[in-house]
């Protein structure tokens, strides 16, 4: 089984990043596969190359060719683009 948590602010630099990247070394120090991806990302957060990694419960990158995170346009959260993160997620 798997379980998804979702973290999410309306603010950039609130710590979600901090928070995902110390809980997945948390959970794998317990025995406990996790990993973070940042699936959605505005156009100007894409130079934040540290932040739009995933990272895979080694603690390292899932893939250098990873999807992530998608561009997230003026147009916001259509229903294509939720859909590409949900098949991409599963």
């Amino acid at each position: 089984m798997t379980s998804i948590l979702y973290i999410a602010s309306d603010e950039r630099g609130a710590g979600k990043t901090a928070l995902c990247a110390s809980l997945v070394s948390l959970l794998n120090q317990r025995g406990i596969k996790a990993a973070a991806i940042k699936p959605l990302a505005g156009e100007d957060e894409l130079a934040d190359a540290p932040e739009s990694r995933a990272f895979s419960p080694s603690g390292g990158e899932i893939s250098s060719k990873s999807q992530w995170p998608l561009v997230l346009t003026s147009d916001g959260v259509t229903d294509q683009l939720l859909k590409k993160v949900t098949t991409l997620v599963k």
